[in-house]
């Protein structure tokens, strides 16, 4: 309260001060104008002063000063006034606040006491609270741990039925495991044992063989041909290239795919297939469209497919070949954008069986209708299909109807152009015109036709290749293409050292034994290859020396026990060269087949296998070492090193187990690289066999040895062996042909092939391929009468023989054999015809029967063929022999005899003639003319015989001419109404465009009508 009062007193003692001072200035005022007063000039008041300012009088009236001084005096004091009540009034105010604060003061007081007070309750009621709360607290404490007893004995309850459901899960997992284990495994087998694989064995034939190399499927190199594929995609599989050949209707034991190679930025995949599918193949598949790509399929009929060299053709033909005529479009836009969105939408789309191009049109060509000026929004079309201006359809493909055809040439018409080449071809001298046929038609992207037509001899072939070739036949457009193939040609390439080591043989080869017979032309190149050569004009008598040629090429394969694993790397050079220094042999390394060949004279070739083996006994001593994974050690201790030791010898193997690194140490070569290999291969896919299918090997024998299973390799069947017991059972089959091979488990009664993945895996290369060349053998050997070796010496060409083709030309030698009989090809006479000519005793046993049935009888003397048709039974023979008739008695004179006839058989003319009868006779007497000789008389029936059976083959030549006539006038028929059809339709096309012409201009006429009507009511002007 005193503070209050004491801050109360401060103002109003300052209210007071400030209004002395107020009265104070005032009485200033009134004092100044009171001793300041000066005089007023009486000229300024007379409004005459001309001093202005420099007057020392003032110029203003003193009332007025005075008044003012008066009014500023009031009014300080009014505002002191003012001052003073304004103090006065917040003296009180103060006052008025001061009193409020004292009792606002007295409030707060009180609040705070009852605030202490209410603490004070709170504070014993939360005591309380906090009493009943460690009480109920502990009572919850005590029945926590009673429930955390409780609890633990649950979960320790579940824990324990937790872990016997986890180590049944686990159980029943790893029992899922090894299920699924034994039933992949089973499968795999069971795959594996389903397993048909295709060989081509003895580089002459394709084999198709499954399980146990059961071979179910032969096609021999005479009835193979070769398919070039071009043109395949850079990613093209093999699988899809197989489909293509499916999807024809081609089993797959009928092709093999045998090499892909990639050529730019394509494939080209080469393919064996039977010689029976080439010719629809070339047909069928020639232009087909594969992922956007124009395939292109050539077909080398009956082609040595597997020389060194290139083959010759086996038949005179041509294929001609010319375009249809494509024209160019310029299509016109809107915009740069459109044109450029076209392009990209359209360049390589196919339209109307036409590939399309597209690209931006550089520059403007007048067309038909005159010339445009040159518009960047314009976008070029090449190769379209003839008509493309008028086809409303073609503007809807390209998006615009403002388009125009650049000069495309004279008409075009695809059938005209079928008749003239065929008028042409048929004219031609030498042609077989029965053998025209149409490869290709038009009606692919490319826009391409073929024809190809046969000829009867090379010659003839050259004249149409010159007639035709570069040449416009009648009014037609284009030019015709004609291709001729090389009738002989076989070139080939080797090494230099190859040709050195066997140049005494190449020398001889190349010796001219007459003008017309084939010899061998060898010429070294720059790069050190050199180039070989027959040079000759048949290949009949080519063939022959193309074989030898061949087999010089081929070298001697030197066998398995030849080979080692470092002869595949480029260190084995130096000791190749070595040999070929010092012994004139040339070896030859072959990694894919894991062999050698030599080259050379026969003294250097054997001196090189002693210096070869030498180096493989050298290099069997050498350890091989490989490094183990951790893992893979349980393997190789339980069965690895065990099953090495069978196989190889126990001191060739040693397993080395250290803390930090696992090896294994190998000596034997190639072969105990293999079986190492394989052991690797089953420890990384930590397959055991034992352990994955039924029965415990402990309880099972080998089947071979019937002892105790040691190391054993089990079979898809189930059936276990010894390591070594089965490497004998499969190598020895190369010796004792037991083809197919079959499990002899179960006492021999197993019989399930072994599947020729296994017997690949378990097999080095070497051995694998003989076990394979040693299986057609016996298959050979088991149908001999089906299949046979060309009769060419040397020549390892396979035929089938058969009753339905009769001639094959061997593709290799190019002997052609009769199927039929197995002889050389005998055009015009028949198989027994030719049996017959090649064998003497059997022309004498016909011409026995002959004579005995016409009534001949043979000189006793000469062997000479006699006929009796008139006259007595005394017969003189030109040898001069007087003979009976009756007895064929030879006596010395005519007197002799006819004392024999009258004594011996009652007269001379008691018997009639025993020869024919006159009428009846042959037209060509044998030995009634005393001037021919025996071989003349032979010679003549002979011609008899064979005009007798040329008679026979005229009619039924002529008969077969007859059905080919009545076919190919059929055929003709048929493509005269085809080529009426197309005809008729493409007038009725024609039709149909003049008509959508005609009425397009209707349209245009009628609107430009319409337009010149509106123009004109537009024109009408209404005045009002």
């Amino acid at each position: 309260m005193s503070s209050t009062g004491i801050e109360i007193s401060d103002s109003t003692q300052q209210g007071k001060e400030k209004i002395a001072t107020a009265k104070e200035g005032a009485n200033e005022v009134i004092d100044n104008g009171s001793t300041s007063e000066i005089q007023i000039c009486r000229d300024w008041k007379r409004g005459k002063c001309t001093r202005g300012d420099r007057c020392r009088y003032k110029h203003d009236d003193l009332q007025e000063i005075a008044l003012k001084k008066s009014t500023e005096a009031r009014e300080a004091r009014e505002a002191a006034e003012r001052e003073r009540l304004a103090l006065i009034e917040e003296e009180n105010r103060r006052k008025e606040e001061a009193l409020a604060m004292e009792i606002a003061a007295r409030e707060v007081k009180e609040r705070e006491i009852a605030l202490r007070q209410e603490e004070n309750r709170r504070r014993e009621e939360a005591m309380a609270k906090a009493k009943e709360a460690k009480e109920r607290a502990a009572k919850e404490a005590r029945e926590a741990r009673i429930r955390e007893r409780a609890l633990k004995r649950e979960a320790k309850r579940r824990e324990t039925e937790a872990r016997i459901a986890r180590e049944r899960a686990e159980r029943e997992a790893r029992e899922a495991a090894e299920r699924r284990r034994q039933l992949e495994i089973t499968a795999q087998r069971e795959k594996e044992a389903a397993v048909v694989e295709q060989y081509v064995v003895s580089g002459t034939s394709l084999v198709t063989c499954s399980a146990g190399f059961n071979i179910q499927h032969v096609i021999p190199g005479f009835d193979l041909c070769r398919i070039v594929i071009k043109n395949l995609p850079k990613n093209a599989k093999r699988e899809e290239i197989v489909d293509i050949f499916i999807q024809q209707g081609i089993h797959t034991s009928e092709f093999l795919i045998f090499q892909v190679k990639a050529i730019g930025s394509k494939q080209e995949a080469t393919v064996l297939a039977n010689a029976e599918h080439g010719e629809a193949i070339s047909l069928g598949l020639d232009g087909i469209e594969f992922r956007e790509e124009v395939l292109s399929f050539s077909v080398s009929d009956n082609a040595s497919w597997n020389t060194f060299g290139t083959a010759g053709q086996s038949t005179a033909f041509i294929i001609v070949s010319w375009r249809i005529p494509a024209e160019t479009i310029i299509a016109y836009y809107d915009d740069m954008q459109e044109a450029y969105g076209k392009i990209r939408e359209l360049d390589k789309e196919i339209w109307k069986g036409r590939r399309i191009n597209a690209q931006m049109n550089n520059s403007d060509r007048p067309g038909r209708g005159g010339f445009r000026q040159f518009v960047r929004e314009s976008v070029k079309f090449s190769n379209c299909p003839p008509g493309s201006e008028t086809d409303q359809e073609f503007c809807r493909f390209v998006g615009s109807y403002d388009i125009r055809a650049l000069d495309s040439g004279a008409s075009f018409d695809l059938q005209e152009s079928f008749d003239l080449i065929h008028e042409r071809i048929a004219h031609l001298w030498g042609v077989r015109i029965g053998t025209y046929r149409v490869l290709k038609r038009g009606d692919q992207a490319d826009g391409e036709i073929k024809v190809r037509v046969d000829f009867d001899d090379w010659e003839d072939a050259k004249r149409a290749h010159l007639a035709i070739d570069k040449q416009r036949i009648g009014l037609a457009p284009t030019h015709y293409q004609c291709w001729l193939p090389k009738q002989l040609q076989y070139k080939i390439t080797i090494p230099r050292q190859q040709y050195e080591s066997q140049k005494k043989q190449w020398d001889t080869l190349g010796e001219k034994k007459g003008v017309n017979d084939p010899y061998v032309q060898a010429r070294i190149g720059d790069r050190g290859a050199v180039f070989i050569e027959i040079v000759g004009k048949e290949k009949e008598m080519a063939g022959p020396l193309k074989v030898r040629v061949e087999n010089m090429m081929a070298g001697e394969k030197l066998g398995p026990t030849f080979w080692h694993p470092s002869f595949a790397s480029p260190k084995s050079k130096a000791f190749f060269d070595g040999i070929y220094t010092g012994q004139k042999a040339f070896v030859r390394s072959d990694f894919k087949t894991q062999s050698l060949k030599i080259y050379g004279e026969s003294t250097a070739v054997e001196e090189a296998r002693r210096m070869i083996q030498k180096r493989i006994a050298n290099l069997g001593q050498v350890e091989t070492t490989r490094t183990l994974n951790r893992e893979w050690v349980g393997y190789f201790v339980r069965e690895g090193v065990g099953k090495l030791t069978e196989l190889l010898g126990e001191e060739n193997v040693r397993l080395d187990v250290q803390p930090r690194v696992c090896t294994v140490s190998i000596k034997g070569g190639e072969e105990a690289n293999h079986y190492l290999q394989r052991l690797i291969d089953q420890a990384r896919a930590a397959v055991i066999v034992d352990s994955v299918l039924p029965g415990s090997a402990e309880d099972e024998t080998c089947p071979v040895c019937y002892g105790d299973l040691t190391h054993p390799e089990q079979l898809g069947c189930g059936h276990s062996y010894c390591s070594g017991c089965l490497k004998h059972f499969l190598t020895s089959a190369v010796d004792n042909k037991a083809f197919p091979l079959l499990c002899v488990g179960n006492e021999a009664a197993c019989n399930i092939p072994v599947a020729i993945p296994f017997i690949r895996r378990f097999l080095p290369a070497n051995t694998f391929h003989n076990l394979i060349e040693a299986a057609f053998n016996k298959y050979l050997e088991q149908h001999q009468q089906e299949l046979k070796y060309c009769t060419t010496p040397d020549c390892k060409q396979i035929y089938r023989r058969r009753t339905d083709k009769t001639n094959a030309r061997c593709p290799a030698c190019f002997l052609t054999i009769c199927l039929a009989c197995d002889e050389e090809a005998h055009t015009g006479v028949s198989c027994e015809e030719q049996r017959i000519l090649r064998n003497p005793a059997e022309q004498e046993r016909l011409n026995e029967e002959l004579a005995a049935s016409n009534g001949y009888k043979r000189c006793p003397t000469c062997r000479a063929m006699i006929e009796k048709n008139e006259g007595c039974n005394h017969m003189t023979c030109r040898c001069g022999a007087h003979i009976c008739w009756r007895c064929m008695g030879v006596f010395q004179t005519p007197q002799e005899t006819y004392a024999h006839l009258r004594a011996a058989h009652g007269g001379m003319y008691d018997a009639a003639p025993a020869g024919v009868v006159v009428e009846e006779r042959r037209p060509i007497v044998i030995a009634a003319n005393p001037l021919l000789d025996e071989q003349q008389q032979w010679q003549q029936r002979n011609a008899e015989y064979v005009q007798i059976m040329a008679e026979q083959r005229r009619a039924r030549a002529q008969a077969v001419a007859e059905e080919q006539a009545r076919q190919i006038r059929a055929e003709e028929a048929r493509w005269r109404a085809l080529a009426e059809e197309q005809a008729r339709q493409i007038r009725a096309e024609e039709a149909r465009r003049r008509a959508v012409a005609e009425e397009r201009a209707r349209e245009a006429r009628r609107a430009r009508e319409a337009a010149q009507r509106q123009e004109e009511e537009r024109g009408w002007c209404i005045l009002m």
